[in-house]
């Protein structure tokens, strides 16, 4: 994982999910799409603005720490 500071905001790429079969990305591109609620520009996002699921929180919560740690190791 790649961090980048960019005018005082933190920048990375984070992969979800790997190895899904292709006649099953629909179904799983809906489930990640569904777990965040504060998605731009997402067309059938189910969850309500600013309503993540609970996959969604977890992720949320750990992207927020490694990108803490990651911050504080730049220091």
């Amino acid at each position: 994982m790649g961090v980048v500071w960019r005018r005082d905001a933190d920048v990375a790429v984070y992969t979800l999910q790997e190895g899904v079969i292709p006649k099953d990305e629909s179904m799983f591109e809906q489930y990640w799409i569904d777990q965040f609620g504060d998605l731009l520009n997402i067309v059938g996002n189910k969850a309500k603005r600013g309503a993540h699921g609970a996959t969604g929180r977890q992720i949320i919560a750990a992207i927020k720490s490694q990108l803490e740690q990651a911050r504080q190791a730049q220091q």
